[in-house]
């Protein structure tokens, strides 16, 4: 003899794939970090992303991109992971190194007032990069002055050159400035 037929239905869901995980690193200081990652819509009805920042903080979002704004070395240069979680099935990345580069720091020196000019001193310039070993430099300043040089001179200078001269300096290796 044998019994009747006994059935049973059997519900299997397939994991998710593992996210990759990618950024527009190398970014300045002050500049703004974008995270993406696998996006797995259409995959389930429920989705979420929690990226692990280098300080073990976490963040969650609903979209595969996180994007921090006004970066620093100390908080967000590191490793970031991100777990997908569709409907209960999680995965989680391999870790993505992102590299924060510190700005150049410049110092300019001092200039004592000049007095009584008869349009025949020349004044220098004189920038003082701190740091680093490849560096760009754009002045501006009155008159329509302007050089890309670290240290330029001012030729026969009159009251028409007196006023507030600006230097940008960029590191070339990293282009922060």
């Amino acid at each position: 003899c044998s019994s009747l037929p006994v059935t049973i239905t059997l519900d299997i869901t397939d994991g998710i794939a593992v996210p990759s995980l990618a950024s527009n690193s190398p970014v300045c200081v002050g500049g703004d970090l974008t995270l993406t990652t696998t996006d797995y819509s259409g995959q389930g009805t429920t989705i979420s992303y929690t990226w692990t920042l280098p300080d073990a903080s976490t963040v969650t979002t609903s979209v595969p991109t996180l994007t921090i704004n006004d970066v620093t070395v100390a908080t967000h240069d590191g490793n970031y992971t991100v777990e997908a979680d569709v409907d209960g099935c999680t995965s989680t990345s391999s870790a993505l190194d992102v590299t924060i580069n510190a700005l150049p720091t410049v110092g300019i020196a001092a200039i004592a007032p000049i007095t009584c000019t008869d349009g025949t001193q020349d004044i220098t310039l004189d920038a003082t990069p701190a740091g680093g070993s490849d560096y760009s430099y754009l002045w501006s300043g009155p008159n329509g002055f302007s050089a890309v040089m670290e240290d330029p001179v001012l030729t026969d200078i009159s009251s028409a050159d007196a006023g507030t001269y600006t230097l940008i300096v960029t590191e070339t290796n990293t282009g922060c400035s």
